[in-house]
């Protein structure tokens, strides 16, 4: 004990001292050499395991997805042959047991309504004038078209149903088609309309050099346009512009098609109300053109007004199927109100079963085998899910309810 003192006691004097002047520096102990070997080994481990985690999951990852099935593409040309025009492809209404040659909608009609005089309804004359939002934000593009160009098919493909009865008359409104919408020419484009088409004088042999110089231009005058829309009811002699004697049945009906609400304080609301009102019975239907959510309830307003329809289409697809609507529904309502006297309730129960039954079949559709359902396929299959229910209900505005109205049919 004594020793090892004496000795810890020499070695601090050694080191403060020195020997022959200079500090004496000592070894130090030797480090755990198998302490190092064994974090050092520990850590090539850890490393090659999160190496593998990340590599070797990839791989699996990537293996797992290689190993999906891959549909296999076929002809969907199938989707695209509807002769009935009822929204149900030809070859699914095979399927289901129904004729593609009449609609579902007619079949029900015809089989469950006792329904007098339908015919005569579908031959009243009918006057349509359409209203065309030519303000600036119409040069906007929808998918690979302008709102516009979309627009302009729409009214060429509405042409080719209203030419089939020759009691139908139609004609063409613009507006907003000066200027531009910078405030500066909001002035003069307020009070841009211009009948561009005589109410009976649009005609599909004409309609290419009647929409080729309309484009995007200014603001959107909706009141505006209704106020002329108005004077183009009213029957007169070509020659003189003495007016005429009306038939004593007759439709009158203004479609809008606007991407938006009125920005001019022209009072669109207000002149919707004097079109019904007035002697001429106006009804007007409008239509929103990939319109902003919150606009919807300002141009639904509008069309109520007039008794008339709403429908909102985001896509040129909806927007031609608004237009068939339109052309539709007045002769569609027309047999509805004639079918209240007797069979009614079957001719809604009828709708119901149709509905119910391609319902089952596109659900079984969709449940397919992956190898076999392609995207594309899918999407065409989910789009009759949407346009057949609209096609039945004869609209498009999402606030429509399908509860029908209470039966008239008294008990027998």
């Amino acid at each position: 004990m004594n020793e090892d003192i004496k000795v810890g006691g020499l070695v601090e004097m050694a080191r403060e001292e020195g020997v022959g002047g200079e500090e004496i520096v000592l070894p130090e102990p030797p480090k755990k050499r198998s302490k190092i070997w064994f974090i050092f080994i520990l850590c090539i481990g850890l490393a090659i395991a999160v190496g593998f985690m990340l590599f070797g999951g990839k791989k699996q990852n990537e293996e797992a997805q290689s190993s999906l099935p891959t549909p296999v593409p076929q002809d969907l040309s199938r989707y695209s042959t509807d002769t009935d025009e009822d929204r149900i492809p030809d070859f699914i209404e095979e399927k289901l047991g129904f004729n593609h040659e009449f609609s579902e909608l007619e079949r029900c009609f015809n089989s469950k309504c006792s329904a007098t005089n339908t015919e005569e309804i579908a031959r009243i004359p009918r006057n349509v004038m359409i209203l065309l939002d030519s303000s600036g934000s119409m040069g906007q593009k929808v998918g690979e078209q302008t709102k516009m160009e979309a627009a302009k098919i729409a009214i060429r493909e509405y042409l080719k149903k209203a030419e089939k009865l020759e009691s139908t008359r139609v004609g063409l409104i613009v507006y907003g088609d000066k200027g531009s919408n910078s405030q500066a020419d909001k002035g003069i484009s307020c009070t841009s309309i211009e009948t561009k088409v005589e109410l009976g004088e649009l005609k599909l042999e004409t309609i290419e050099q009647d929409l080729a110089d309309i484009r995007p231009a200014g603001w959107t005058p909706i009141g505006l346009a209704l106020k002329e829309a108005a004077e183009s009811f009213i029957p007169k002699e070509k020659e003189t512009g003495k007016e005429i004697e009306k038939p004593t049945q007759v439709i009158n009906e203004v479609v809008v098609i606007s991407d938006g609400v009125e920005t001019c304080d022209s009072d669109p609301l207000g002149q919707a109300k004097l079109l019904f009102e007035g002697s001429e019975k106006i009804i007007v239907h409008v239509i929103g053109f990939a319109v902003a959510e919150a606009d919807n309830e300002s141009l639904r307003a509008i069309s109520r007004a007039a008794e008339g329809t709403y429908a909102t289409a985001p896509t040129i697809d909806e927007l031609k199927l608004a237009m068939d609507l339109q052309w539709d529904n007045y002769v569609r309502r027309a047999k509805e109100e004639a079918c209240r006297v007797k069979g009614y309730d079957t001719y809604l129960a009828c709708k119901d079963d149709t509905w119910a039954r391609l319902k089952a079949y596109i659900s079984q559709e969709l449940s397919r085998d992956p190898k076999e359902l392609t995207y594309e396929e899918k999407l065409k299959i989910d789009r009759i899910r949407y346009t057949f229910p609209a096609y039945m209900a004869g609209t498009l505005d999402p606030a429509f309810t399908s509860s029908p109205r209470p039966s008239t049919e008294t008990p027998n």
